[in-house]
């Protein structure tokens, strides 16, 4: 009997998706650890988990174990290679941005790219808005006029372009869907310009306050 285990799916991003253990192996450094792969009994793809057991002696066969019951009554779960992305916040960005990109971060981990994509406009709109309040107009408009007054680098300027107009394919494509190789584009794009325009300032902040104190 093949033993199973429930795991979030990383590549058809099921939520506690049944996977069937094929192989496993014993660790040669640790004991106590032992290596398995398990097939997605949706999309029948394969991850690489490892599994600790709990005393710190020999510990069973994965397969035995889980014929009679719950593998997790034994072992502990360590870490299961490719695993489903974890949501990206940087630091420092105000609550009304940390919204919708918590939402994008929901909706690109479960496959939603479409609603995804749209999020991550919403968040670096909210984010111009905060960098500039008084712009007004369309997306692009405010964002010609940050690079205009300066505020901002092209470089990031580039990467703003690229969120919106990801964005705006999301929302208005008709024909085709926003594939996942341009979701986690835009999705880094939105990470490096949300660092820069607010992580990196606040951590500057505080070296500083820092240095000052203890003059």
């Amino acid at each position: 009997m093949t033993a199973s285990i429930s795991i979030d799916c990383p590549y058809c991003r099921t939520s506690h998706s049944s996977f069937d253990i094929t192989v496993e192996a014993a660790s040669l450094a640790a004991p106590n650890e032992r290596y398995a792969l398990a097939q997605c009994g949706g999309c029948k793809k394969q991850v690489l988990l490892k599994y600790q057991h709990k005393s710190s002696g020999y510990g069973p066969d994965l397969m035995k174990v889980g014929n009679d019951g719950p593998i997790t009554r034994l072992f502990d779960l360590k870490f299961a290679s490719p695993s489903k992305p974890q949501p990206r916040i940087p630091s420092d960005i105000p609550e009304n941005v940390k919204k919708p990109l918590q939402e994008a971060e929901q909706a690109f981990a479960v496959g939603l790219y479409s609603a995804a994509g749209s999020c991550y406009r919403k968040t670096v709109e909210r984010a111009v808005k905060v960098i500039k309040p008084d712009l007004s107009g369309m997306l692009n408009k405010r964002i010609r006029q940050l690079e205009t007054d300066g505020l901002l680098p092209h470089s990031m300027i580039e990467l703003l372009d690229q969120v919106r107009l990801f964005g705006n394919a999301s929302m208005h494509e008709d024909d085709e869907d926003p594939t996942e190789e341009d979701c986690s584009a835009a999705r880094d794009f939105c990470d490096l310009f949300l660092t820069y325009a607010f992580s990196l300032p606040a951590k500057v902040a505080a070296a500083k306050l820092k240095v000052e104190e203890s003059d």
